[in-house]
């Protein structure tokens, strides 16, 4: 009799837990998030990603991909995150897109791209009375250069840094803190995104510093986990290849607002 009272109330407490579980991993969620078709994430990259005075997620790449969904009647949502995060959110299953993405070899280990969606470049920014183009390795010798990491654009900048003794590099997780450093000579030079760069400088009407010219050109793309890879996710793919082939793609960027950016003119 003791053992089947026991027997019972272990029952009755193992059904409680599995269902207290399931409530806590469903409330970890978002709401809107749990219907999603496709779940994007991204960062506050202006000017291809950023959020409006409203809260929305806005940015040629959110445009673009808005409209794909609309199209092709998928639900999709969009959240902001910081960068490291959003990567999780998309290895751990919390999300099955992110833009905008570079490739580099690491993450074609697990992430499967899109088509390019649009070319941009790296290169240096610095002020304009500086007598140097930072395009050769004499000139970066013994130099501090700021750059937003981790991320794609510190990769290829510690790449070209041989044996990280050929100039010291300062990394921080935030661009405008980053061209801060900049302005009150903390770095000599910093390495960035031409496009996020650009519209940083604009921004914040710094008329005084300069882009140097292309270090490296680059494509930024939607990526996928390679490992889970839904019918939704395939439709939309297929769908932007072919906006992409009939070139219904730039017209996301090259607006009136950004014709200064993204290779426009």
């Amino acid at each position: 009799m003791l053992i089947s009272a026991l027997s019972k109330v272990y029952s009755a407490a193992l059904k409680a837990f599995f269902l207290c579980s399931s409530t806590l991993a469903l409330s970890l969620i978002p709401a809107d998030h749990t219907m999603a078709d496709i779940r994007f994430v991204t960062q506050d990259f202006p000017p291809f990603s950023y959020a409006d005075s409203a809260g929305k997620i806005s940015g040629p790449f959110a445009d673009l991909a808005r409209h794909i969904c609309k199209v092709k009647q998928l639900q999709c949502t969009f959240d902001i995150l910081p960068w490291s995060r959003a990567q999780a959110y998309l290895k751990g299953g919390l999300a099955e897109a992110i833009f905008p993405f570079g490739i580099n070899k690491q993450r074609q280990e697990w992430v499967t791209f899109s088509i390019p969606v649009v070319e941009t470049a790296y290169g240096f920014f610095l002020r304009k009375n500086k007598p140097v183009t930072l395009k050769n390795s004499d000139e970066l010798e013994g130099k501090t250069i700021g750059v937003y990491g981790p991320s794609n654009t510190a990769t290829v900048l510690n790449e070209f840094n041989i044996d990280q003794q050929r100039f010291k590099v300062m990394m921080t997780p935030d661009d405008q803190q980053l061209f801060k450093m900049l302005f009150i000579d903390r770095v000599d030079a910093v390495f960035s995104n031409r496009d996020v760069g650009i519209a940083m400088l604009q921004r914040l009407q710094k008329q005084a510093y300069h882009y140097s010219g292309n270090y490296v050109q680059i494509g930024y793309y939607f990526g996928f986990p390679k490992h889970r890879t839904s019918k939704d996710v395939l439709i939309f793919m297929q769908t932007l290849a072919q906006m992409k082939q009939n070139k219904r793609v730039s017209g996301f960027f090259c607006t009136s607002q950004n014709i200064d950016l993204f290779g426009c003119r």
